[in-house]
């Protein structure tokens, strides 16, 4: 004979598939404790004036390695419980080091890297040769951009291409070194551990109505705000 459930049937019911799996968690965290296991998962992004996806970087959390996927993502389990360290590498990236405290269960830990300074560097003169010379702005250092606004900044390359037909062609970046101090000889202003690197800018231009393929070279300098490289410009003439 059928005979309808009751609602108190149903609700203890329920009541004790809840209680057995609450009863499970606690015992896979009373495991996970004892057995002192510990899983370390999160993103890693590049910390840049537009960031790119941090891809197969290799994340390393006490001797455990592993690559971050599509999107930067990534997960180390079987970590050890306590102090540990954690290393990110990533080509054109600074190692990243830090120590981090790990307890039995999920641990969230996510990731800034930042640019070498020659990516960096890169960066700013694909900037310039692609004419985007508001985002090229962005790389410079406070002081200068407290000198120079945007707008002018970017008012003087547009009227610098229109004048003398320029167009950046390539560009060769050496490698840096960092100095202990360098003094930026527009502003007057010492800084400290600067990166220094030779650079080569091939242009097209037009001179005195004569067109022609120039290459200058330059010592740049980049000096660290907060965990981005930042660079010095002046107009020529000033």
């Amino acid at each position: 004979m059928y005979r309808p459930i009751r609602a108190k049937s149903v609700i203890a019911c329920l009541a004790v598939v809840v209680v057995m799996m609450s009863a499970g968690g606690c015992s896979r965290e009373i495991k996970n404790r004892a057995s002192g296991k510990a899983t370390v998962f999160g993103v890693v992004k590049e910390d840049a004036v537009l960031p790119k996806t941090a891809s197969k970087a290799r994340v390393q959390v006490a001797g455990r390695v592993v690559r971050t996927d599509e999107n930067g993502h990534y997960r180390v389990s079987k970590v050890p419980v306590g102090r540990v360290r954690l290393i990110v590498r990533l080509k054109n990236h600074e190692t990243y080091l830090k120590h981090v405290e790990t307890r039995a269960g999920a641990n969230k830990a996510n990731i800034f890297i930042s640019l070498t300074p020659d990516e960096t560097m890169k960066r700013w003169l694909t900037a310039q040769k692609e004419k985007n010379y508001a985002l090229a702005y962005e790389y410079l250092h406070p002081r200068n951009k407290k000198a120079m606004p945007k707008k002018d900044y970017v008012e003087a390359h547009v009227q610098m291409d229109d004048q003398w037909k320029l167009q950046l062609k390539e560009f060769k970046i050496g490698k840096p070194r960092i100095v202990e101090s360098w003094i930026d000889i527009d502003a007057g202003r010492l800084y400290k551990n600067v990166a220094e690197m030779e650079t080569l800018v091939t242009v097209d231009a037009v001179f005195s109505e004569k067109s022609g393929t120039y290459t200058s070279y330059s010592k740049t300098h980049l000096v660290k705000v907060g965990h981005q490289w930042k660079g010095f410009w002046s107009k020529p003439g000033q």
